[in-house]
C-alpha cells in the first residue's frame, strides 16, 4: 500500500499501537468517520508500529469496528513520517490528515489536548469537514477563462 495510491482522498493515518486503549479509542471514531465521509472522499489508514501487531490486527480491528485498511508499518518509519527523533517519547495515537493534493496538514500527537476523550471525535470531525470542503469546493468552481 501506498500513500499515494489515496491521491484525490483526505486521508487520516493514525499510527497505533495494537494495545494501547488510546489508539483502540481513535479507531472506533475514524471507523464511524470512514463510513460517513467515505463517499465523500474520505479515507482512513491505520499503521500499527509495535512489535508482534501483525497477529494482533485482526483482534485489534474486531474490537474497534474499524473496516479500513490497517496495515504494519516500523516505528522508524513512523519516527520518521512524524518526524521525530529517536530520543523522544512518541505517545499514541498519532494523527496525521494529509489532504487531496497529497500535504501534510495536521498532526494530533496522543499527548495533544485535542486527542482529549471528550474532545477528540468534534475535533478530527473539524479537521476531516475542512479538507473535505476544500476539495468540492474546488470541484464546483467554474473553470478560469483566459483574458
Amino acid at each position: 500500500m501506498r500513500l499515494s495510491q489515496f491521491r484525490g482522498k483526505v486521508v487520516a493515518l493514525e499510527f497505533l499501537l495494537t494495545t494501547c486503549p488510546g489508539c483502540k479509542h481513535s479507531a472506533q471514531i475514524l471507523a464511524r468517520l470512514q463510513r460517513e465521509y467515505g463517499p465523500r472522499g474520505f479515507q482512513v489508514i491505520g499503521l500499527a508500529v509495535d512489535p508482534g501487531a501483525a497477529a494482533r490486527i485482526p483482534l485489534f480491528a474486531a474490537e474497534t469496528g474499524a473496516l479500513f485498511p490497517i496495515a504494519v508499518y516500523s516505528d522508524a518509519s513512523a519516527r520518521n513520517f512524524l518526524q521525530t527523533p529517536m530520543m523522544l517519547r512518541v505517545s499514541y495515537p498519532q494523527l496525521a490528515f494529509i489532504d487531496r493534493k497529497g500535504n501534510l496538514r495536521e498532526h494530533f500527537r496522543g499527548e495533544d489536548p485535542r486527542m482529549s476523550p471528550a474532545a477528540e471525535e468534534a475535533n478530527i470531525r473539524k479537521v476531516v469537514e475542512a479538507l473535505l470542503a476544500e476539495g468540492e469546493a474546488a470541484k464546483k468552481a467554474p473553470p478560469r477563462r483566459k483574458k
